[in-house]
């Protein structure tokens, strides 16, 4: 957990205390003054800092300075809440575990000629590091896994050989001009961005009538089911709660990512922003990694991508197995919920 997340389950914490602890005189509203004076304790393991608000004991009055582990079982119970345990237990890393994942990387994209440059590599480092052994190896318990894009872009007959390229359509609506981002700026080249990403390395499922679920996925399910009990969200009885499938695109543009930055950011994960994966980068995340997801062109569901059709409130979606898996990529409607679609999201890191 970084300060900013930190400052904000204290703050939380405190002001439970203040509430169970208010008097008739008032003491205990200087909250303002209690972050100014936790931002300047600067960046700090929680045990250290839980240690040294006791510096600032005068602000609190009569309300007693909870322990390490007090606040430790607050956070576990109050924030992220609705987020149950990993399906598997997260792996202690130790060593020089960063490097470990950065070999991956260099090797993946090594496969197709491609090497890494090396601040771009040095960022990736960074960011292992701001999120800490800890937290790295939770997400990746939850099935999440950080990569590297370079700046890279490929035109028909610059695709890698080894890899299914996607089919004759894409590149003819791509040379159209009719391919926009979320801002509508045209998408002229078929390319990856130089950027730091955290990806789910899951297959999308089998089709079972709406009943078909993402394998381990307790960390979306968990996620899409607070916001359905939150009413953000419908829930179709077939699908049922947590489910990715009867979702729109703009279910997940305008609510899911949303929300999932926000529990990534509270779990100290230095997310910038949380976005739906575009067509090229789902199909090199599928052939580079040896992750699950490597099969997901041989399933008969389909995704939503983050590219929009123009101004025709469509969508590209992409995948199902008996149109040709990875190489087959088309539209639908933005605002539909279909039973066998569902999406992948992308935290952009930098």
């Amino acid at each position: 957990m970084n300060i900013l997340a930190a400052i904000s389950v204290v703050l939380k914490f405190l002001e439970a205390l203040i509430v169970a602890n208010q008097d008739k005189d008032g003491h205990f509203s200087r909250v303002s003054e209690l972050l100014t004076q936790l931002k300047s304790l600067g960046e700090e393991p929680l045990s250290r800092l839980m240690q040294r608000i006791n510096v600032v004991g005068l602000v609190l009055s009569r309300v007693s300075i909870p322990s390490y582990e007090e606040f430790q079982g607050f956070v576990d119970t109050q924030v992220l809440s609705w987020l149950p345990k990993p399906s598997r237990t997260p792996t202690r890393l130790k060593g020089n575990w960063q490097n470990e994942r950065l070999k991956v990387q260099k090797k993946a994209w090594a496969v197709i000629g491609v090497e890494l440059p090396q601040d771009l590599c040095d960022e990736f480092v960074a960011i292992l590091n701001k999120c800490g052994a800890e937290l790295v190896a939770t997400l990746e318990a939850y099935g999440f896994m950080f990569v590297i894009t370079p700046d890279i872009t490929w035109t028909v007959n610059t695709w890698p050989a080894k890899w299914v390229k996607l089919n004759n359509w894409f590149w003819q609506i791509l040379g159209s001009g009719r391919l926009l981002k979320e801002d509508d700026t045209v998408i002229q080249h078929c390319k990856l961005q130089r950027q730091v990403l955290l990806i789910d390395t899951r297959k999308k499922p089998v089709y079972a009538d709406g009943r078909q679920c993402w394998d381990k996925d307790v960390f979306m399910e968990a996620l899409i089911g607070w916001l359905q009990d939150q009413k953000k969200l419908p829930i179709d009885s077939t699908c049922g709660r947590g489910s990715r499938f009867r979702l729109s695109r703009n279910d997940y543009t305008k609510v899911v990512a949303p929300a999932l930055l926000e529990a990534l950011q509270q779990l100290g994960c230095p997310a910038q922003a949380v976005r739906l994966e575009y067509c090229p980068e789902h199909s090199a995340f599928c052939q580079l990694f040896d992750a699950p997801r490597k099969d997901s062109g041989k399933t008969t569901t389909w995704l939503w991508f983050q590219e929009r059709l123009d101004s025709s409130g469509h969508s590209l979606h992409s995948g199902v197995s008996g149109s040709g898996g990875l190489a087959f990529v088309s539209f639908n409607n933005s605002d539909y919920r279909w039973n066998n679609v569902s999406a992948s999201l992308v935290a952009v890191m930098v």
